[in-house]
């Protein structure tokens, strides 16, 4: 459901505008997802990490 939400929000098949939190993921995420090693954003450390950077 929330991908389907960010990509209708990015495409603009829907008005809308992310959440604080949302734009405080995308941000600290998007530079960890494009590296050879992305799948450390799974491990339970990293979440816990993410989820204190947005709340």
């Amino acid at each position: 459901g929330h991908m389907n939400i960010l990509g209708a929000v990015i495409f603009g098949e829907v008005d809308g505008v992310f959440s604080d939190a949302c734009n405080k993921a995308i941000e600290f995420g998007k530079p960890t997802l494009m590296k050879d090693d992305w799948k450390r954003v799974f491990d339970a450390d990293e979440i816990a990490a993410s989820i204190e950077r947005i709340t």
